[in-house]
């Protein structure tokens, strides 16, 4: 057989139409450096192929990106702590995280209400850790962002639909900082924004609302229709309020996490 050659034009047309490949993506390596994976984020092993804990964590990074608190430790590494100190957004959050990711468990909601620092928002980060980890749809938002798109008008609305749509694959929602200040302005935009959250969630998906209204303040500010919903007995939510005051705010106390 005659050997295949190739000529010198031919191969200067297939090298102008290589440099136009796009090169390798930084963002797609992992952060390990392939010290745990083969560079991209592929570990295997003897059951198949996993994810680099180091890539899991980045893309969970890229999930959140409003959240300052992370990357945020296990439910049980911190039970470890000398310092640690249950509160009950910490126990209810624990209790729904093992839910969330139990697929014949029935969707329900966790209102946490009350003052600062006690640990409603980072509880509910763990939930997001353990979903991303298990493999868990989950969106998480803060609700003054959905406020400011919806101050935008025609120009908001395209991310608030991506944000609706996400919703609707998820099988946890997190709204954080449903607060006073997120609702000062417009109550119309806050009421309908929390509207559309709960009917997309109530009853099909996890939710947890973090506020740091009393149950009365919360109770008032939203729709006699998510009254309903979400104060009475009917088996989808569960309401609690921590203690406020700076007494009770456990970033200021030396014991704590």
């Amino acid at each position: 057989m005659e050997p295949l050659t190739v000529s010198p034009a031919l191969l200067d047309s297939l090298q102008g139409d290589l440099s136009g490949l796009p090169q390798d993506d930084p963002d797609r390596r992992c952060p390990c450096g392939g010290d745990k994976c083969d560079g991209y984020g592929h570990v295997y092993t003897g059951e198949g192929m996993k994810i680099c804990k180091a890539m899991r964590e980045q893309e969970i990074i890229r999930m959140l990106p409003e959240f300052e608190d992370w990357p945020v430790l296990p439910f049980t590494e911190i039970r470890t702590k000398s310092s640690f100190l249950a509160t009950r957004s910490f126990t209810e959050a624990e209790l729904l995280a093992r839910a969330a990711i139990d697929p014949v468990r029935d969707p329900y909601a966790l209102i946490e209400l009350g003052g600062h620092g006690r640990s409603k928002t980072y509880s509910a980060l763990q939930v997001c850790r353990i979903c991303a980890y298990k493999n868990v749809p989950f969106v998480a938002v803060r609700f003054p962002a959905i406020i400011n798109q919806y101050k935008r008008g025609v120009d908001g609305c395209g991310w608030i639909d991506r944000l609706y749509a996400q919703i609707k694959k998820s099988r946890f929602v997190f709204i954080d900082e449903y607060g006073r200040e997120a609702i000062r302005g417009n109550l119309d935009h806050s009421r309908i924004a929390l509207n559309e959250v709960v009917n997309r969630c109530y009853r099909q998906r996890f939710l947890t609302i973090t506020s740091n209204m009393t149950r009365e303040e919360f109770k008032k500010n939203v729709s006699s229709d998510l009254v309903s919903r979400l104060f009475t007995r009917n088996g989808y939510s569960r309401i609690i309020e921590e203690p406020s005051g700076k007494e009770h705010d456990l970033r200021d106390q030396p014991r704590l996490i």
